[in-house]
């Protein structure tokens, strides 16, 4: 895990464990692994899907891991 999240080496990440993912872009199509359409009023669907991530590594203004989003401010924290 070490030499995949920046926040191992970092003294300005925030701590927690185990790290927190990021999901990025999908990339391959969903495939359905379980459908169940028994009941008249529900119908259940399970979809498997093949994503980019990355180990969080957030410092309390903004995160390492995503420096294209600017830091967080009084005005935009949500």
């Amino acid at each position: 895990m070490k030499d995949q999240w920046i926040g191992a080496n970092s003294s300005e990440v925030l701590p927690h464990f185990p790290p927190q993912l990021i999901v990025g872009k999908q990339l391959e199509d969903d495939r359905e692994v379980y459908a169940d359409d028994q009941h008249e009023l529900v119908k259940v669907q399970i979809f498997e899907l093949d994503c980019e991530y990355a180990y969080s590594a957030p410092t309390g203004l903004f995160n390492l891991q995503l420096p294209h989003v600017e830091a967080r401010s009084l005005y935009n924290q949500s």
